[in-house]
This record gives structure tokens, C-alpha cells and sequence, in this order.
């Protein structure tokens, strides 16, 4: 029925629009020798979103916004700026004849302020407005097949109303939705196969230390479960190791992500190789560190953790202020109940300084003799975003081999949902 009603509708159009063309140009051949043939507009007004009809239906209607003319025969040679249009407010007439009433209902308008929660769900954005407008179309007939276009007063016979709807999935929304981040020191991640298995559907995102591959190695990051994917760096990534020359494995960092968060991440290319990060699309974005900091077991370690502390810095100061910021690693130093040292301080200063803080969860690394001694695995996030976080806490995982606790941190994320819906989406036909 829509398919006949449209063919219809536009092969009148087609027929009126070759009635007025031969008209008019019958009309200009007459008028030729007038100097100043005169053209007269109604220009719209949407502020006060309504239209008055005059006697005969000669419609008038107000608009403050730049006029467009759709009329077939405006000519440019106006002496008006079309730059004019964009501040002023000009009256012209419109003439009614062969015209299609339009009446557009009232528009509502309504704000919904958005508030967290802790469960997922769909809401509009802060300061956002949504619309709800509806309009009616009414094309009126009469019993005669020619006068589809009705001059004077409209018929009562009504073929057919479409309304138009403007909903919420319609405009840019936000959705809360919980990540589970987890932080974990595998110390060798081919042993970690039963591990990934056992917190797959717990688990988001994964950020790793000691994954012991090689550069040449990174791409089995992608094979360890197909569920995940993601990117990582190696000892030697600076300066790769041939395939044949590849000694027993140590250090790298990674981080691993579910794929269907594929689309809102990107990889990142910050820091050296201790220090791997992503960027999670959002409101606001998102930055995931995943670091691994040096151990006490060389002579210029103070050296080196200081070079990372001073990376870390450089990271946090380009992004604190359009980002939000999240740091999980293997710190090789108890930042909260450790003694005071060089390292410590250097760290303690460094959260000071960008108002980082962190959660203690207990001892996270395991000593040889099966005792839990100390915590060297941390959480660091802004004070700024602590509303956000809603759990961090250590996990004890029967598949774990590796002398360090996993802790899993539960984020509060808001991204943007842009909805597409095709026409029939939208509109929607009532009899």
C-alpha cells in the first residue's frame, strides 16, 4: 500500500511541477520588458514552531535561521547577501497554489540528567536533550484524480498519516557497563593456558608482566585463548634477538582484552618496554597501563626505576586532564608498608604529585618457601575517578603456577552509543 500511495504521489508531483515550469515560462516571456519583476517570500520562523494560515491559504511562517529557497525559479541575481539571512529576519509570501498542507505538531522537549550506577544501563548524557517531535503529514483528495495538490479549503478524506519519531536510541546515549580488569604477573604465560580458562568469563581485560616472549614471539599473545586478543612488549623489542640466538625467556609486558571490546580500543606506543598501554574509547577516554618495574637485583636498578617513574610522569601529565587514567603492574616495591627507601620515595612522590591513589589488598607475591611475604602488585587511579572504582581485591585461582596473586579491579566505564536505524526504523505507518 506505501509503495502504491508514494508512486502515486510522486508521479502528481511530476505533472504539477511540468504544469508550472510551462506556466512560468509563459509567465516571464510576458513580463520580459518589466525592470524589476518583484518576488515576494514568507521567510520561516521555527521559535515559535507553529504556522498561521491566511484567507485562501496563502501560508506565512517565521524563521530565524538562514532562509534556503527551494523554489525552481529564485533567481541569484537578488541584491541580498545569502550571508544576510544568518542574522536578520525578512518577510516574504508564499503562493499557496497546488500546495500540500503540513502540519507539524507541538515539540516537547524534556533534559534527563544522567546519575552512575552500579548496574548497566542505557541513559542520556549529562546536560543532554532529547526531542521528541512528531510530525503529520495529511495529503487531502477529493473524488477528482487531478486534484491530488487541493486549492481553497482542504478535504475532509485523509489517505494517510506518517508519523515520525525521535527516540532515545535516536541520539548519541551513554551506557555505564562494568569492566574486570585483572593485573597479574604470570611469570611465563605458555604455562598459563588452564589460568586463562579458569577467569575467562570473569575477566575483561588482562594486564600482564613476565609473559617471558621475545619480540619474535609477541604474536602468540593472540593464540593463548580465543576469546582474547591483544598487544604486548619484549625485553627485546628495541633491539630484537634472531629467532636462533633466543636465550631461557624474562620480563615483556602485555595486555590482553576481550574482542568484542576490539572496536573501542587502541594500542599505544608510550614508554619503553616495561610500560604497555591502551586507550579505551569513552566518556571520558580511557588509559590502561600495564608496567613492569625493575627488580633489586642489579647494581643501577635506583637508576632504572627513577627512568621509568620519570616515563610514568610524562604518561600521566599528557593525558591526566582529558583522560581518565588506571596503572596496574608488578611495582617490585611495597609502596604502602615496605620500609623507606630511595625507590619508595621516588614512587610515593611521583602518586603525590598527580593525586594517584591505590587499594591494599594483602601480600601478593609468594616466597619459594610457599609463604605469602610481601605486596609489590598495586592498582594506581586518580582521586578524581575513585567514584568509579568499585572493587579492587586479590584473587586466589586454582590454576595460578605463578609465585604471584592476581587482583582484579571492577571499573565503573561510560562510553557513547551512536544508534543507527534505517528508515523503516523510523517511520512509523499508522491506518
Amino acid at each position: 500500500m506505501r509503495k502504491r500511495v508514494t508512486k502515486f504521489v510522486l508521479n502528481k508531483i511530476d505533472k504539477e511541477l511540468n504544469k508550472l515550469e510551462s506556466n512560468n515560462d509563459h509567465s516571464e516571456h510576458n513580463t520580459e520588458t518589466s525592470s524589476n519583476p518583484q518576488y515576494n517570500y514568507e521567510r520561516q520562523n521555527y521559535s515559535d514552531n507553529y504556522w498561521n494560515y491566511n484567507n485562501g491559504y496563502s501560508g506565512q511562517y517565521r524563521d530565524t535561521q538562514p532562509y534556503y529557497n527551494y523554489h525552481h525559479n529564485w533567481q541569484q541575481g537578488h541584491n541580498e547577501d545569502s550571508s544576510s539571512y544568518q542574522n536578520t529576519e525578512i518577510t516574504h509570501n508564499i503562493c499557496t497554489d497546488n500546495l500540500i498542507e503540513i502540519q507539524p505538531t507541538n515539540v516537547h522537549t524534556s533534559t534527563i540528567n544522567s546519575k552512575p550506577v552500579n548496574t548497566q544501563h542505557t541513559t542520556y548524557c549529562d546536560k543532554k536533550q532529547a526531542a521528541k517531535v512528531q510530525f503529520h503529514y495529511i495529503f487531502s483528495s477529493n473524488s477528482s484524480t487531478n486534484s491530488f495538490f487541493t486549492t481553497g479549503q482542504p478535504q475532509p478524506q485523509q489517505i494517510q498519516r506518517t508519523e515520525l519519531v525521535n527516540n532515545e536510541k535516536d541520539v548519541n546515549t551513554c551506557t555505564y557497563e562494568t569492566l574486570n580488569i585483572l593485573d597479574f604477573n604470570c611469570k611465563n604465560i605458555l604455562t598459563c593456558g588452564p589460568f586463562f580458562k579458569e577467569t575467562e568469563s570473569d575477566v575483561d581485560i588482562f594486564l600482564l608482566q613476565e609473559h617471558w616472549l621475545f619480540d619474535c614471539q609477541l604474536p602468540l599473545l593472540n593464540e593463548i585463548n580465543d576469546k582474547f586478543t591483544g598487544v604486548g612488549k619484549a625485553v627485546d623489542t628495541l633491539d630484537p634477538i634472531p629467532p636462533i640466538q633466543m636465550p631461557r625467556g624474562y620480563g615483556g609486558t602485555a595486555i590482553l582484552w576481550k574482542k568484542e571490546l576490539d572496536t573501542l580500543i587502541t594500542p599505544l606506543t608510550i614508554g619503553n618496554e616495561r610500560i604497555q598501554g591502551i586507550e579505551i574509547s569513552g566518556e571520558p577516554n580511557l588509559i590502561i597501563l600495564s608496567v613492569y618495574l625493575p627488580c633489586k637485583g642489579t647494581s643501577d636498578h635506583i637508576d632504572e626505576f627513577q627512568d621509568c617513574i620519570a616515563l610514568l610522569n610524562e604518561i600521566v601529565c599528557t593525558y591526566k586532564l582529558t583522560h581518565q587514567i588506571i596503572i596496574g603492574g608488578d611495582l617490585n616495591e611495597d609502596i604502602i608498608n615496605g620500609p623507606s627507601s630511595q625507590r619508595k620515595a621516588s614512587f610515593t612522590e611521583f602518586m603525590e604529585d598527580h593525586s594517584l591513589e591505590t587499594k591494599f589488598t594483602g601480600s601478593t607475591f609468594i616466597h619459594s618457601n610457599g609463604h605469602d611475604t610481601t605486596a609489590i602488585d598495586y592498582f594506581l587511579y586518580q582521586n578524581s575517578y575513585k567514584h568509579s572504582v568499585l572493587e579492587i581485591k586479590k584473587l586466589d585461582i586454582g590454576a595460578n603456577v605463578s609465585d604471584h596473586y592476581p587482583i582484579k579491579m571492577v571499573l565503573q566505564h561510560r562510553r557513547y552509543l551512536i544508534q543507527q536505524k534505517s528508515m523503516n526504523d523510523f517511520f512509523k505507518t499508522k491506518d
